[in-house]
């Protein structure tokens, strides 16, 4: 019996059949394990794969969306904190930093004593590549995350949590913070 094994199927102007509006076609996730910790009330790249500017996803059509998803583990610490997550983008590695707004998130903390466990915050957004930018297919279009914290607060403690009582830096849940990047089809 023959077999036809496809990926795609085009007509003659490169148009793609079989997805719908909206179907996840590529996915690519990018995870932080470590503990981060850092008190400086100034905005600055989260650590890693995060805030390094190096989580990209290559698109098959500049008609498709990106969405972006980021799950940052807020960890413990004895005290209160909050803290503003700023999100970018860019097309290549050569291209200027934007502000990807409608991903912007906050996370706000409070732990009293020092047994205790991470908050989870999270943001999803969509994204199009082309508005606003020159991204063309096969374009790499790269994601990153800042941070901020405020003057009063106990600063950023990155998937930092015990089940101990104890202020160590300890991951005992083996939490990980996340970036989900995802190109969904968009027919036009």
């Amino acid at each position: 019996m023959a077999k036809l094994k496809t990926n795609g199927v085009t007509d003659t102007s490169g148009n793609q059949y079989g997805f719908i509006n909206g179907q996840i076609i590529q996915v690519r996730n990018y995870m932080y394990t470590d503990i981060y910790e850092d008190t400086i009330t100034s905005e600055r790249d989260l650590p890693g794969i995060l805030g390094n500017g190096l989580a990209g996803i290559k698109t098959h059509s500049n008609r498709n969306w990106i969405q972006f998803e980021a799950t940052i583990h807020a960890g413990q610490n004895d005290t209160w904190r909050t803290q503003g997550y700023r999100v970018y983008w860019r097309v290549g590695q050569s291209g200027s930093w934007n502000a990807l707004n409608s991903a912007n998130f906050t996370s706000t903390t409070y732990i009293e004593g020092s047994n205790g466990h991470c908050r989870s915050t999270s943001t999803i957004a969509r994204f199009d590549p082309v508005a606003g930018s020159s991204a063309s297919v096969g374009d790499n279009v790269y994601f990153k995350i800042s941070f901020e914290g405020h003057d009063n607060g106990n600063g950023l403690h990155i998937n930092k949590n015990s089940s101990q009582n104890t202020t160590a830096q300890e991951n005992s849940f083996s939490v990980a913070s996340t970036m989900t990047l995802s190109e969904l089809w968009r027919d036009s």
